[in-house]
């Protein structure tokens, strides 16, 4: 979450935020960290940030206004999944 396509505006929002966008996903049993990455792009060549968490959500604080991807893969001391589609 957020889905594909969700249009975020915090204008709209009734509710008080400090501006921080909540993603999270699936968590899965065998992983044992999660890589997450955002871009401004879908071909993930231009990263706004990237990070490897232990936990299947991540807080992105303060957003710029305007499109961003994301997305996220599972990681083991064996190896790492493909990244999800953006």
């Amino acid at each position: 979450m957020p889905k594909s396509g969700t249009e975020i505006s915090l204008k709209a929002s009734t509710a008080k935020t400090d501006g921080s966008v909540l993603l999270t996903w699936k968590r899965t049993q065998l992983t044992e960290k999660y890589e997450v990455q955002l871009a401004s792009d879908a071909g993930f060549k231009k990263l706004l940030t990237s990070a490897t968490l232990e936990e299947n959500f991540f807080v992105w604080a303060d957003p710029k206004p305007g499109t961003f991807y994301w997305r996220v893969r599972g990681k083991t001391s064996g190896g790492s999944s493909d990244f999800s589609k953006p």
